[in-house]
């Protein structure tokens, strides 16, 4: 194709043809910008070049500067010119002078290829006097900076009172007033000296150092960085959904029935059904883990559902634990009897002068949501299996704790974890309490937002990291993305009279001690040393490490609970647990332990996360917007005290724009130090 046949090809495109513009690089067309011109609305196209032949688009980028051709004229200023758009640049070559200018408009110059005027120190952005123009002339002077760190740079807007004004308004209206010209024609030959002039002496007295132009805000940092700060989001370890097929066919049923009223997944019901019944057999059932040593455990566990406010937890939690109620008139039944009794026996020995020392009854508990440390030891002395303390919101039980004052508070619920200690209390002005039986199963309901401080607090150094936050281990942190939907029927009421009659029978069974069978045996044995060594591998942080080292207890409290369903289901009676139901309780405990890494992970185990803490740190003022990565791990800020971690959530910041690092070498010694974008938090 000639150069004729181009030209008349990129004209006849669309209509309105006004001009175009040709892109050079090293003297070869790359690429042709045209505009185009309706009634006032101008678009622009671009055309490349491909056998021969011009064809709508873009060269490949980084996009060439239009006007570099002119890099060798003399500069006046001794400085290159840049203007916003093709039009105003080519005014400048017909004056003789170096100018520049890019391609796709005044948000897109990073898009092109700066390195060419590397050569020169001094530049002269002659910017339009509207938004984009101020968006032009920051977006340039950073890519200069980053080209030349050392560059002058200023500003010039040669139309202040008119707006969108820019090089060809100011000709038209000052030295070309009354001419006709378009701004795409020649300018006439006589008028080029003084328009050099006149151009020459307003840039002098209009230039403005680009700094301490206040519309452009340009802060010369920034050119550390390409562009601004990205926005990076969590990404949630992917988990399983519980695997129901652990338990007999009617639990399962059941629970997916109760799951269904809420459109819910099962995790919450199990869960929650989990506590209920470990709860209900709590001290009841021994499992014996070993036949060589005593080494016991009991059905108390600490759970926690974990999710959104719109969640559903602790609707499904009420209606699991609507169970007790059943249980618990049964029970004020059978107190209120004793009672009249006791008060009966006490006055017939007052009446015959005879001595009477016996106890009053105390009533069987089953629950309490909301406990003083004091009423929960005289609670558990009450009730030697162990009670359920049930939080409705686990935060503000949480929080309590934290109050100055209750820091003894925190260490006996870590005593009532294991379900197999005694505790004895001795104060001044209140009788002695002797051997009190601890045995706490807790559940309670969290977002995930504050339970992130807990768990922040377990994995750093300070008081936080005491093992309490790892006796969570029933935790489940399911995906909460499926589509609601009402529920067709309701949960029929044969299944709601079996677990009925299933908890009656639990509540009603004598004291017990199982142990495993040979082969059960021998495959606990295998896993225990396994995940014990797993633990104490070194592969794990110290927050990890405590978490595994309490999971032989998840598969006790699974195996006993799995056993005794079975018992009562198919009506018999064994002190052996089989291989088939310690294979269901691991099922059961890998479940827990997925769901309890997505916990860990979502706070701080990932870098993402401390990517998080790291930025909320910076924006607390914690640490300086130039700082060593040092200065957060040795001091354990924000939870993070590992070095490798602490790096990974730094090169994290860097890859989404947040930070960029610097290296300085001073008296033999290399010094490293990250810098925070100095747009880091500004609103958009």
């Amino acid at each position: 194709m000639s150069r004729m046949e181009s030209l008349l090809y990129i004209q006849q495109f669309a209509s309105g043809y006004k001009h175009h513009w040709t892109y050079m690089d090293h003297n070869i067309p790359v690429m042709i910008v045209a505009r185009y011109e309706i009634n006032g609305d101008k678009t622009y196209r671009q055309f490349r070049p491909e056998k021969g032949e011009w064809i709508e688009g873009m060269c490949p980028s980084p996009y060439p500067l239009f006007g570099l051709g002119t890099l060798k004229d003399i500069a006046p200023f001794n400085s290159l010119l840049i203007t916003e758009g093709e039009k105003c640049a080519s005014v400048l070559h017909q004056l003789n002078w170096p100018a520049v200018s890019t391609v796709l408009g005044a948000q897109h110059p990073p898009l092109s290829d700066w390195n060419p005027v590397r050569y020169f120190h001094k530049f002269i952005i002659l910017r339009d006097n509207d938004k984009s123009g101020i968006a032009f002339t920051r977006s340039v002077g950073l890519e200069i900076r980053r080209i030349v760190p050392s560059a002058e740079i200023v500003v010039v807007n040669l139309m202040e009172t008119v707006p969108g004004g820019d090089l060809i308004d100011w000709l038209q209206s000052t030295l070309l007033r009354g001419r006709e010209w378009d701004g795409y024609t020649q300018i006439p030959s006589e008028t080029i000296e003084s328009i050099k002039k006149a151009l020459h002496s307003e840039i002098e007295s209009n230039k403005v150092a680009i700094e301490e132009c206040s519309l452009i805000d340009f802060r010369s940092e920034e050119a550390l960085f390409e562009g601004l700060p990205k926005k990076f989001q969590l990404e949630l370890k992917p988990v399983p959904s519980f695997p129901l097929d652990a338990f007999p066919d009617k639990i399962k049923e059941y629970l997916s029935a109760i799951s269904a009223q809420y459109s819910q997944i099962p995790d919450y019901a199990v869960t929650t059904f989990i506590a209920g019944i470990g709860g209900l057999i709590g001290r009841s059932i021994h499992l014996r883990m070993r036949q060589v040593d005593s080494w016991k455990e009991t059905t108390n566990c600490w759970c926690a559902l974990i999710g959104p406010p719109s969640a559903k937890k602790s609707p499904i939690m009420r209606r699991i634990f609507a169970i007790f109620k059943r249980l618990d008139l049964r029970a004020a039944e059978q107190f209120q009897k004793a009672e009249k009794e006791y008060k009966v026996r006490k006055q017939f020995a007052i009446k015959e002068d005879e001595d009477f020392d016996e106890p009053p009854p105390i009533r069987r508990r089953y629950i309490t949501d909301d406990s003083t440390t004091p009423k929960l030891r005289e609670l558990l002395a009450g009730n030697p299996r162990g009670i359920i303390f049930r939080n409705d919101e686990l935060k503000g039980q949480l929080e309590r704790l934290d109050k100055m004052g209750n820091e003894g508070d925190r260490s006996f619920l870590m005593s009532c974890w294991s379900g197999l200690e005694d505790y004895s209390e001795d104060r001044m002005c209140r009788p002695s309490q002797l051997n009190i039986p601890l045995a706490l199963t807790w559940i309670g309901c969290i977002p995930p937002g504050p339970l992130h401080h807990y768990l922040r607090e377990a994995m750093s150094k300070g008081g936080g990291a005491d093992g309490f936050m790892q006796r969570f281990q029933f935790v489940c942190y399911p995906d909460h993305n499926a589509q609601f939907v009402l529920a067709k029927e309701g949960v029929p009421s044969e299944l709601e009279e079996m677990v009925q009659s299933l908890f009656d029978q639990v509540d009603n069974q004598e004291n017990r001690n199982l142990c495993f069978s040979k082969e059960a045996q021998a495959l606990f044995d295998t896993w225990l040393v396994e995940n014990e060594n797993n633990a104490r591998s070194g592969n794990h942080p110290p927050y990890w490490e405590s978490h595994l080292g309490k999971q032989a207890k998840v598969v006790a409290v699974c195996v006993i609970i799995l056993h005794r369903i079975n018992e009562i289901l198919e009506s018999t009676q064994s002190n052996e647990v089989d291989l088939e139901t310690l294979n269901s309780a691991f099922v059961i405990q890998k479940y827990y332990l997925e769901h309890a890494k997505r916990c860990y992970e979502s706070v701080s185990g990932g870098a993402v996360s401390d990517a998080e803490i790291i930025l909320d740190l910076l924006q607390k003022k914690r640490i300086s917007n130039r700082f060593k990565a040092q200065d957060i791990y040795h001091q354990g800020l924000g939870g993070l005290s590992d070095s490798n971690r602490v790096r990974a959530a730094l090169d994290l910041l860097k890859d989404f724009n947040w930070l960029v690092n610097e290296k300085i070498k001073t008296q033999g010694r290399s010094h490293e130090y990250w810098i925070l974008h100095p747009r880091a938090f500004e609103k958009n």
